[in-house]
C-alpha cells in the first residue's frame, strides 16, 4: 500500500517592527495641564526557542564516495549552513559508500536522536517507502525531513553513448551496439530512464552495484559500461578530457526543459540539440501504465531528490531548529552564488 510523504511543519517566524514617531516644528506650544493619553503597549513576539549548537561537531553523511553530484551537493549546502544554525557548530560530511546509499544511511538513522547526525537521502529510497517496500532503518512514518535542495521542477537529464561506438539512438540500434548504463541499485533517477527502456523489452541494459557518480563515471571512462547520465557538473569535474575529446553522443533525454546553460552544454560536446525524449524513442513497445509509472516517478524524483533526513525521536525544538536553519542556508545569497 502506498503512503503520503509527511508534510514538513511550516515554522513562521514573526518579527515585531516598532514605530519611533516624533514631533517637530519651529515652535513649540505652550504647556498645558491636559492628561496625555496612555499608550496602549505593542506586544512583543515571544521568541521561538531554539536548540543550541555551541561547541558541537554535525556530521551529515552521504552514502556515496567524494567527487559525485550528491556529495558536492552536500559539501556546498554545509558549507553555508554552520552560521544558520545557533551556536555555529562545525559540519562535516561523512562519506559512507555501499548499497547505493544504504550504508550511510542507516548510519545517519541509527545515531543518537540529537541533532548531530543528518542523513542525504536519495530518491530511491523516498521512492521505495512510497511504494509500500521495506527499506532498512528507514521510514517515512517516523523519520524527520528537514527539506529537499530542490524547486520541485524537473531538471533537464539525458543520457549519452560513447561517440567512438555511436552518434546517437538510431546509429546505436543500427550498429547493434550493447548499451549498458550503471547506478548503486534499483530506483536512481539517473537510470530511470534505461531502466524503463530495459523493462519495456528494450536493447538496454542498467548494471546495479556502483558506489556513486565518480564511480558510475569511472566505469564509463575504462568502457565497463557504454551509457553514461551526462550532465556537465561531474562531468567537467572530474572528466573534462571527454569534452576536449568530444567522447559525448546523446542517446536521449529523462524529462525537463533545456534551459540556457543545457543548450550551452549540447553545443560543447558537439551536439546540434537535445535528444529524443525516452518516452518518444522508436520500436520501443511501453504499455500506458509503465509510461504513467515513469512520470510519476519523475516527479517524485524532482521534488525529493537528496532530502536531508533527522533520525526518528529528535526532539521538536531540534527538529524546528534545523528545518528553520536549512531554509535559511538554501536562501543565502553567497550559497546561492556559488551554486
Amino acid at each position: 500500500m502506498t503512503r503520503f510523504v509527511k508534510i514538513l511543519c511550516t515554522i513562521l517566524v514573526i518579527s515585531t517592527v516598532g514605530v519611533l514617531i516624533g514631533a517637530c516644528g519651529a515652535d513649540a506650544p505652550a504647556a498645558t495641564n491636559t492628561p496625555v493619553p496612555t499608550a496602549t503597549p505593542v506586544p512583543t513576539a515571544t521568541p521561538v526557542p531554539e536548540a543550541d549548537f555551541s561547541g558541537e561537531t554535525i556530521k551529515v553523511y552521504v552514502g556515496f564516495k567524494p567527487g559525485g553530484s550528491i556529495d558536492t551537493q552536500a559539501r556546498l549546502i554545509a558549507k553555508y549552513l554552520a552560521p544558520h544554525l545557533p551556536g555555529s557548530p562545525r559540519i562535516v560530511v561523512q562519506n559512507a559508500s555501499g548499497g547505493g546509499g544504504q550504508k550511510g544511511l542507516g548510519l545517519a538513522m541509527r545515531s543518537d536522536p540529537d541533532g548531530l547526525s543528518v542523513a542525504v537521502v536519495h530518491s530511491r529510497f523516498i521512492t521505495r517507502n512510497l511504494l509500500g517496500l521495506v527499506v532498512p532503518d528507514f521510514d517515512l512514518d517516523t523519520a524527520l525531513m528537514i527539506g529537499a535542495p530542490n524547486s520541485g521542477a524537473r531538471s533537464f537529464s539525458m543520457v549519452c553513448v560513447d561517440r567512438q561506438l555511436a552518434s546517437s539512438w538510431d546509429d546505436a540500434l543500427a550498429k547493434g551496439v550493447d548499451l549498458r548504463d550503471g547506478t548503486g541499485a534499483p530506483g536512481s533517477s539517473s537510470t530511470m530512464g534505461g531502466h524503463l527502456i530495459m523493462m519495456a523489452g528494450g536493447p538496454f541494459k542498467v548494471i546495479w552495484g556502483y558506489g556513486g557518480t565518480a564511480d558510475t563515471l569511472a566505469a564509463f571512462d575504462r568502457g565497463e559500461i557504454t551509457a553514461v547520465r551526462c550532465g556537465e557538473p561531474s562531468i567537467i569535474r572530474l572528466f573534462p578530457e571527454w569534452v576536449e575529446n568530444q567522447r559525448l553522443a546523446p542517446l536521449f533525454h529523462q524529462g525537463g526543459i533545456p534551459q540556457a546553460d543545457d543548450l550551452a552544454w549540447f553545443k560543447t560536446i558537439g551536439a546540434d540539440g537535445p535528444p529524443p525524449y525516452v518516452l518518444d524513442l522508436p520500436g520501443i513497445p511501453y504499455t500506458e501504465d509503465q509510461r504513467q509509472a515513469f512520470e510519476n516517478a519523475r516527479e517524485v524524483a524532482a521534488t525529493y531528490s537528496n532530502s536531508w533526513y533527522l533520525p526518528p525521536g529528535t526532539p521538536e525544538i531540534v527538529y524546528r531548529t534545523w528545518v528553520r536553519a536549512f531554509k535559511a542556508a538554501l536562501s543565502d545569497p553567497q550559497l546561492i552564488e556559488a551554486g
